[in-house]
């Protein structure tokens, strides 16, 4: 950049004139602070510039004095860019200047990342955020550089604190590529192993695991578990087979498990939740085993051993909150609230719920805060709540949109697009289901693409397209069997049922209602069970037992997620209802009024009783 003005200064006919004249005016320490500044990439502390530059307090007041360095209102300084890149060309001009600088900046910020991974784990987590939130442009360059010169102990101490900020963050791109990058520059050819120190591999299975868990949550399921595989592969080869490295392998253990609870198999998630939570609690390590026992809680859950996720949750919460981790306490109360909805304790899980949510606002954690939602929404949907319920996943769809998170999205299109059609919104219901089962399909969200092709299902009963609901919920019940979840299945195949009824297939109806209910009261699934009576109503309909029917339905309408929506008026309801016109009235109410008053659990075994001798 510079003037044709003929008559100005030569100090003035170019920046880099007027760079060079700043620079000539400068001491020789200042000139080397100045030049050592340049390697920060933001803002900086006074702490950070003495570390890292050498600065003395003298020294950053002159160069603010001479406008090369900028003092803003919160104490940090920061250099102008161009300022910068100039500053970092003198830098290299000096011999070994770049290299020392940039190995202490890699040091100090390596130190912060230990220092704030530990604050993220007890009552500083919010200020911690803050402060890497501030400091991340430079640890991002300071991990670079560490990458780049193979710097193991540094790797080592920053990756916890990087880590976590990228996951809560939502900054799973970000965080694969860094933690990728960190796993190639460590990779040593087999048959170097033996030789290879054994703190380099324990950072080494480390750095997979995180670069395994950012895959997954990036959507790519199989290259987290070539990670994983690879990661779990060195633990148990010399010279880590011999060593202990029990906290290295339950945290592997911990995100293997995440990987096939979403994607693969929650028998097998819960099998490796469980190793890992022994190993946590062997070690002592609190915050480790509270968010295994939070993993084990959800995927207990699919498994339909509900008591059991409620104390895992339990416990979990009691962890966080000894801990004083706001974001743990949050999700832990989260967890616990979707344990006992599954146990039909509505009023307590939303207490628990909007607890979680109130914290989650009040730490600005977003992600936390969707969580809460999203299980609050659920809460409210099954209280018969539908307008609340709908209100407050449309502000959890809007925070994981913009998280960015695929799998919530996927999930929470399709609980949107229910909750829409809950409330006769077919139309756009619709189009929110098929938008979750279009993003489970992209990343194989295998239980995301067995609940929205559920939710499809639903819909499309709704509307009578009986011949595309069976399909919909033949794939749904497809998917959910090869999963391995016994509390998910329970609805696509009762709403199955429903569907081979409407078509006249009878025989299909009553085994696969029977298979629905069986499962039910063999796991006692209170909340799963809630969707069978409408469909075993219309069974008993379809096949003349019309004064049953009525009985039946009127005890599914004793459910506030059944009764007075739109939804099931339109699949079950308005069925039932022209059915009963060919009673008497006298005789539909008293059928009512015995359904009312019967008992949840006692019909189910006496429809099994009767139908599976059928």
């Amino acid at each position: 950049m510079e003037t044709d003005l003929r008559d100005a200064p030569e100090r003035q006919r170019s920046l880099r004139a007027a760079f060079d004249h700043s620079w000539n005016l400068l001491n020789k320490p200042e000139r080397e602070t100045f030049a050592a500044l340049s390697v920060f990439h933001g803002s900086f502390t006074r702490q950070a510039a003495q570390q890292v530059a050498g600065a003395s307090p003298r020294e950053l007041m002159a160069l603010v004095d001479k406008s090369l360095l900028h003092r803003l209102a919160e104490g940090r300084y920061e250099v102008h860019e161009l300022l910068r890149q100039y500053a970092a060309e003198q830098l290299a001009a000096s011999p070994d200047g770049e290299p020392a600088a940039r190995d202490r900046h890699s040091v100090h910020y390596a130190a912060a990342l230990e220092r704030w991974a530990a604050d993220l784990k007890g009552p500083r987590q919010q200020e911690a955020l803050a402060e890497i939130e501030d400091e991340i442009e430079d640890a991002r360059a300071a991990w670079g550089w560490a990458v780049e010169r193979g710097q193991v102990d540094q790797l080592d101490q920053a990756m916890e604190g990087l880590g976590l900020f990228y996951d809560w963050h939502t900054r799973y791109e970000e965080g694969e590529t860094a933690f990728h990058a960190a796993a190639e520059a460590m990779a040593t050819a087999k048959e170097a192993l033996p030789a290879t120190p054994v703190e380099k591999l324990r950072t080494w299975v480390n750095t997979l695991s995180w670069q395994g868990l950012f895959a997954f949550r990036w959507g790519h399921a199989d290259q987290a578990r070539e990670c994983l595989g690879q990661g779990m592969d060195l633990l148990d080869r010399p010279p880590l087979a011999d060593r202990d490295a029990r906290r290295e392998r339950a945290y592997l253990l911990g995100v293997m498990g995440d990987v096939e609870n979403w994607s693969g198999d929650r028998r097998e998630a819960r099998e490796l939740y469980a190793q890992s939570m022994a190993l946590y609690r062997a070690l002592g390590d609190r915050w480790g085993l509270a968010h295994a026992l939070n993993r084990m809680a959800r995927a207990s859950q699919g498994q339909g051993a509900f008591d059991q996720a409620r104390q895992f949750a339990q416990e979990a919460l009691s962890l966080h909150r000894a801990l004083g981790a706001p974001r743990g306490i949050a999700c832990s109360l989260g967890e616990l609230g979707w344990s006992l909805q599954f146990m039909g304790s509505f009023e307590e899980a939303a207490r628990l719920e909007r607890e979680s949510i109130a914290l989650a606002r009040g730490t600005d954690d977003r992600s936390a805060l969707a969580y809460g939602l999203e299980s609050l929404a659920g809460t409210l949907g099954w209280q018969g709540a539908l307008a609340e319920s709908l209100s407050v996943r449309e502000e959890c769809l809007a925070l994981w949109d913009d998280l960015g998170d695929t799998h919530e999205r996927a999930h929470i299109n399709g609980e949107l697009g229910l909750a829409k059609a809950s409330l006769g919104h077919y139309k756009d219901g619709r189009r929110h289901i098929e938008q979750g089962l279009a993003l489970a399909r992209e990343i194989d969200d295998r239980y995301g693409i067995g609940a929205n092709l559920l939710w499809l299902g639903l819909v499309t009963l709704a509307k009578e397209r009986y011949v595309e609901a069976q399909q919909h919920l033949q794939e749904s019940v497809a998917v959910f069997r090869a999963y391995g979840d016994r509390s998910a299945i329970i609805c696509p195949l009762a709403a199955l049922g429903g569907a081979e009824g409407r078509l006249g297939q009878l025989t299909e109806a009553r085994e696969h209602l029977c298979e629905a209910l069986r499962m039910a009261a063999e796991i006692r699934a209170q909340l799963a069970i809630q969707g069978a009576p409408p469909f075993a109503a219309l069974l008993l309909a379809d096949r003349g037992e019309v004064e049953r029917a009525v009985e039946v339905y009127a005890l599914a309408s004793r459910f506030p997620c059944i009764a007075n929506t739109r939804l099931w008026e339109d699949i079950a309801g308005k069925h039932i209802a022209a059915v009963a016109a060919t009673l008497p009235a006298a005789v539909v109410a008293a059928a009512q009024e015995r359904g009312q008053a019967r008992d949840l659990w006692a019909t189910v075994e006496e429809l099994l009783a009767e139908w599976e001798k059928t």
